[in-house]
């Protein structure tokens, strides 16, 4: 009996045959004959026919139909991988007008996206948390790693820069740097790392004015994203709500699971020994402190900075409020 053919499962096999084809096309002597209209050939295909043919791949998946022009810029950048560089005329003319207008699209649209959805929050009266929407607008037109580096980008910008307005706190919210010194450890870290920018800037002024300014800015650059970690902690609460539990650590660490996944939870300030499928809601670890231990019936992921991602199924985190969260979940605790 002959299978039905999956798609799904042939999706990138499928896009990659027309770049491999077209690399040894270029390999061939047929091209160095006519290599001009060849050349031409191969840029349609990896420009043109390559996002149109992944179009229609994706036409029934859940998969963002604007993911279409991420596939069209790989295409511009491997034609320019495979052409030789006196057959990449037409080439550089899509780059210099393509390029920019899918960039200047694809930040519009997210803009657009986010504001909108910001917007949608408030109207249905519910916690508005700028960086999950933020995530969810990038993973629309973006890879997974393109997506997780730009969002954090902008988080970092937005709450270091223009988030001053105070979060109206909600039953369903809960802190977790008022009783600790998270804020105020990352404020130190920020510290150290002007005063030792100053010193090394000046000592490697001695030896290269470039270096120096170059380590500085690399430096500066270090001391804002710091400073926007530790301003989004009192902006994204831990929550309770519709039956899941959010549990978040700044713009650093967050992850989610549904209150019926947990096998029980418990008040646990003791030192946690190393254990496989372990991990703390906290970078900072044991220096932060915890008071609140939860295992869970199933594997979760932990996503990190930058969209690193730690496997778990018991979890260590600090809550300011511990009994009342433990109440809030409706879930027995191991002590009871």
């Amino acid at each position: 009996m002959v299978q039905n053919f999956d798609l799904k499962k042939y999706r990138l096999f499928l896009l990659s045959i027309i770049p491999i084809v077209c690399f040894l096309i270029v390999q061939t002597k047929g091209f160095q004959l006519n290599s001009n209209l060849v050349s031409m050939g191969i840029i349609i295909d990896l420009v043109l026919i390559t996002p149109l043919l992944y179009w229609i791949l994706i036409w029934k998946t859940h998969i963002s139909k604007l993911t279409v022009f991420t596939v069209a810029i790989v295409g511009i950048f491997l034609a320019s991988f495979i052409l030789p560089t006196e057959n990449q005329g037409l080439l550089e003319t899509i780059k210099s007008w393509a390029i920019p207008t899918i960039e200047l699209l694809a930040i519009a649209y997210l803009v657009y996206t986010v504001i909108n959805a910001l917007k949608s929050k408030k109207n249905e009266a519910t916690s508005t948390d700028f960086y999950s929407t933020t995530k969810k607008a990038c993973d629309k037109i973006l890879p997974p790693i393109a997506a997780n580096l730009l969002t954090t980008e902008i988080a970092i910008l937005y709450y270091g820069l223009f988030d001053w307005k105070k979060r109206t706190v909600k039953s369903t919210d809960f802190s977790y740097h008022k009783e600790t010194g998270s804020i105020a450890v990352l404020y130190v870290i920020v510290l150290l790392i002007v005063i030792e920018t100053m010193v090394i800037h000046f000592l490697l002024m001695q030896w290269s004015t470039t270096a120096a300014w170059v380590l500085s800015i690399i430096s500066l650059y270090t001391v804002f994203q710091v400073f926007g970690i530790a301003r989004s902690i009192p902006k994204r609460p831990m929550t309770i709500e519709n039956g899941m539990i959010h549990l978040r650590w700044g713009i650093m660490n967050e992850t989610s699971f549904k209150i019926k996944s947990v096998e029980y939870l418990q008040k646990y300030e003791k030192e946690v020994p190393k254990k496989a499928n372990r991990a703390f809601l906290s970078p900072l670890h044991q220096m932060e402190g915890h008071n609140v231990h939860i295992k869970l019936s199933e594997n979760r992921i932990l996503q990190r900075f930058y969209g690193r991602k730690k496997c778990y199924n018991e979890i260590f985190l600090w809550v300011d409020s511990p009994n009342d969260f433990i109440k809030k979940t409706g879930v027995h605790s191991r002590n009871d």
